[in-house]
């Protein structure tokens, strides 16, 4: 354990990522979603390397996928996806960070720069990792698109969209979605699908459906 020294900093460069959809667990290969502690896509915030593991085991904070507070644990680094660079305003993110136990990131450059580099290195390593699961591809998507899931708030805003009395809003999407003359692309965390003057945006890790646009 390294513990934190610096407290009380008034903002923090930070490295981000999301929770796997899915991931291998066990001998068997057996596809679990999300982990224990957290649901799948769930934002976490990635602390530097406590021990000399590599970075194999890596220290988050996050909303737990059994309560709705920020829990601070220990998870491997592979089921975490879409690595990136964020800055952290006051918040309770920033305070629980400023009076962790462990080591978080500064505010200067030089952090900036070694999460950038960090950053780009765990994207390489992870595309070159034929054991983790990816949804990287309009290929890969859709043979997750029976995984595929909206949130009651979710419902609710779709079928607004819709202004219809489709009742079951997940399957008429995955439909659309199979539709040969669906465009697919992806767009940062999301995937755009783009079918019968409707775009459907879902989010690449949690395959949840975010929401239903007429255009």
């Amino acid at each position: 354990m390294v513990e934190n020294k610096v407290k009380n900093y008034p903002w923090r460069w930070c490295m981000v990522g999301n929770i796997v959809d899915k991931r291998f667990y066990g001998e068997e290969h057996e596809i679990k979603s999300g982990v224990k502690l957290f649901s799948p896509g769930t934002k976490v915030y990635i602390a530097p390397h406590q021990w000399g593991d590599g970075g194999d085991k890596l220290v988050v904070l996050g909303k737990s996928r059994h309560k709705n507070s920020l829990i601070e644990c220990i998870i491997k680094s592979k089921h975490i996806c879409n690595w990136r660079l964020k800055k952290i305003y006051p918040s309770k993110v920033l305070d629980r960070m400023n009076y962790s136990k462990y080591h978080w990131w500064g505010n200067d450059d030089e952090w900036k720069e070694c999460i950038e580099n960090y950053v780009k290195d765990v994207k390489k390593y992870l595309s070159n990792n034929t054991k983790i699961l990816k949804n990287e591809t309009v290929e890969e998507f859709l043979l997750n698109i029976d995984n595929m899931n909206t949130t009651s708030k979710g419902l609710i805003r779709i079928q607004e969209s819709l202004s219809s009395d489709i009742e079951d809003v997940v399957e008429y999407c995955k439909n659309k979605i199979r539709d040969k003359n669906c465009k697919i692309s992806k767009e940062g965390r999301n995937w755009i699908c783009i079918t019968d003057d409707i775009k459907i945006i879902v989010n690449s890790c949690s395959n949840t459906i975010v929401t239903v646009k007429k255009m």
